[in-house]
């Protein structure tokens, strides 16, 4: 989306990535985003562990709350695909987070409140992987990536 130099960049979103495990055999992407104000949220999250090749797309979330408040900033949400059942909790404190970081819209670069995005580096992901009601897997990463843009980063 980025590339076409912001006509289509989304009004909010949500961004994490961590790698963890020994010899980085944890992978973790979540993404949610909004195309437009009346949109709906759009989500994607992949998983990627020891036998674990789990993939959660658009409306398989439930329960999300998200939060970048004066003391910390949050993402919890529940995946449910079939047997399949992730849930997983981001958490940073606000004072980790970047200042505004510049992003692409129809009329320029912009980091203004509600457009521009915030990021941590040193966010806590913790989750859990559950498979036919039985724990297959749970995990915890600091120094996770976690971002709020658009209508997201608000403080």
């Amino acid at each position: 989306m980025e590339k076409n130099w912001g006509r289509e960049f989304p009004s909010a979103w949500m961004w994490s990535q961590a790698l963890g495990g020994s010899n980085g055999s944890i992978q973790f992407l979540a993404t949610s985003v909004k195309v437009s104000p009346l949109a709906p949220l759009l989500s994607l999250v992949g998983v990627r562990a020891p036998g674990i090749h789990w993939d959660f797309r658009l409306l398989e979330f439930k329960n999300m709350t998200h939060y970048l408040g004066k003391q910390t900033g949050t993402w919890n949400f529940v995946a449910q695909r079939g047997q399949r059942e992730l849930r997983v909790n981001l958490t940073a404190p606000t004072d980790s987070f970047s200042e505004r970081l510049l992003v692409p819209t129809p009329s320029g670069f912009t980091n203004a409140t509600g457009v521009g995005a915030m990021e941590s580096y040193i966010a806590q992901l913790s989750f859990v992987a559950n498979e036919d009601d039985v724990e297959v897997l749970r995990a915890s990463i600091p120094r996770a990536a976690l971002e709020f843009g658009g209508q997201f980063g608000r403080p």
